[in-house]
């Protein structure tokens, strides 16, 4: 008989779990350095997340670095109806089809 109790053999066994807390998606990227700002569509990097909702201010942005977003690399490289302008012109569309009485 084990003198273990099962929630102590439990507790040892590691199997199928990853001892870094970054997935891996962010394990292969370059490092960055907080914070970052995007050059394209002003996100913030912040606690390892790109984030939109940041206020950005003036001390903020004179000690960040500015990089491209890896949304913004994305829409750039595989999908041009996805880029920056695209979405804005279509967000406008929109935006004047409410205004003028019609849902879109």
């Amino acid at each position: 008989m084990s003198t273990k109790g099962k929630a102590l053999v439990r507790s040892l066994n590691r199997r199928g779990v990853r001892s870094e807390k970054k997935p891996p998606v962010a394990a292969k990227a370059e490092p960055r350095t907080e914070p970052t700002v995007c050059e394209r569509c002003g996100a913030v990097f912040s606690r390892r997340t790109w984030r939109r909702d940041h206020r950005v201010t003036h001390a903020l942005l004179a000690r960040a670095a500015w990089a491209t977003c890896p949304a913004c690399r994305q829409a750039a490289e595989n999908c041009p109806e996805h880029s920056a302008d695209q979405t804005r012109i279509e967000a406008y569309r929109q935006l004047a089809s409410i205004l003028i009485g019609g849902m879109p």
